[in-house]
């Protein structure tokens, strides 16, 4: 195998997975240890895959944002994708009981940037073309996650 189709794998299965089944686990880890658990992850997987890991602790981020009372935001940021179908960032959001969770994440296409999801039962969605560095993306994913649970934006 090679490093763009294992760090798919990390990106679009692995992450999202880990989110949906391991829900409060795997948000408090992300909010206690930031990116040593997104490198740890990438790095289990590069490992089983044998493929060398290119990257560093550093190149990932893990951001904790409180959108309301109810709803917090989780942004993980990627290195720079190199290939298309790899993410420049993913938002986790979801309520204080992890009960109402959605994925997003912000793909590279050929010519431009997608705003995408998966589901919990592993389908992917997307959402349309968006710019990869500025709040549109975020902005998009908190409206779509609010009109989906019915919640007051």
């Amino acid at each position: 195998m090679d490093l763009k189709t294992a760090y798919y794998i990390f990106q679009h299965k692995l992450i999202p997975q880990s989110f949906f089944e391991d829900k409060v686990k795997f948000v408090n880890a992300l909010a206690e240890h930031k990116s040593k658990v997104l490198f740890d992850g990438l790095k289990g997987v590069l490992d089983h895959f044998k493929v060398e890991n290119p990257y560093t602790e550093a190149s990932f981020g893990v951001e904790v944002m409180q959108y309301s009372k109810e709803v917090i935001i989780i942004k993980v940021s990627f290195p720079e994708p190199e290939e298309v179908t790899h993410c420049y960032c993913a938002y986790m959001i979801f309520d204080q009981k992890c009960k109402k969770q959605m994925y997003f994440c912000v793909e590279k296409g050929r010519d431009n940037t997608f705003l995408c999801g998966w589901t919990p039962l592993n389908d992917h969605l997307n959402y349309g073309k968006c710019e990869p560095v500025d709040d549109d993306a975020l902005n998009n994913s908190i409206v779509i996650y609010l009109d989906n649970f019915g919640l007051k934006k």
